[in-house]
């Protein structure tokens, strides 16, 4: 259904934002007829279905009204505190541990209901509204650096378990067929390791013709 409001479904929730050029749209009276579904500017909303997809948190900050499907959740924080500094706990490892811990199901139908979210603790301490501008943008940008080393460090470490699956398979590769002559070269950090029939042996990289 064509319209002009908003409707968010997981896919729509990135790791620290919502994304409203993708997001497709219904019509007012259609969202008229779910209120129950509908957003407003500083909720919260929460990925609540799926391995690897469940735990991502964005804030709604456009003054039009919205829905969400029923794979997400939305909750509004009381008074006073700051929906932004509410969404990085959320995000840091605190919070997601806190997701760990209430979803329900098995790998690939987990799901968060919203008596599970409710249980969920935020330090007493989290800075409210009305937080000097300056000192609020100082915060969130020491956060945002933070995310953004974490997010490389996730990086980083899928590439060695990479490298260190394929290191594995050219060590094992002889002996599944020993019959076979052949030469294979797998970076591993900085070795290079070289398997030639049943002869496993490590080479140098300064050894090794490029």
């Amino acid at each position: 259904v064509a319209g002009t409001v908003k409707v968010f479904k997981t896919l729509d929730v990135k790791a620290r934002r919502l994304d409203y050029e993708h997001a497709q749209a219904v019509t007012e009276e259609f969202a008229a007829a779910n209120p129950g579904a509908c957003i407003q500017r500083g909720d919260v909303v929460v990925s609540a279905t799926g391995y690897g997809s469940m735990g991502k948190v964005g804030v709604y900050d456009r003054s039009e009204p919205a829905l969400i499907s029923g794979e997400l959740l939305a909750f509004r924080p009381r008074s006073g505190y700051d929906p932004l500094f509410i969404s990085h706990w959320l995000r840091s490892r605190a919070g997601q541990m806190q997701f760990d811990r209430y979803f329900s199901g098995t790998s690939g139908q987990t799901h968060l209901y919203d008596r599970d979210l409710a249980q969920f603790l935020v330090p007493s301490d989290v800075p409210r509204v009305g937080i000097e501008p300056a000192v609020q943008s100082r915060v969130l940008a020491t956060v945002e650096r933070v995310l953004d080393a974490y997010e490389l460090h996730k990086r980083k470490a899928r590439r060695r378990w990479a490298t260190a699956k394929a290191c594995f398979k050219a060590l094992l590769e002889p002996y599944d067929n020993p019959g076979r002559a052949y030469s294979a070269r797998t970076p591993c950090g900085g070795v290079y390791l070289r398997a030639v029939g049943r002869k496993v042996s490590y080479v140098s990289r300064s050894t090794v013709a490029a």
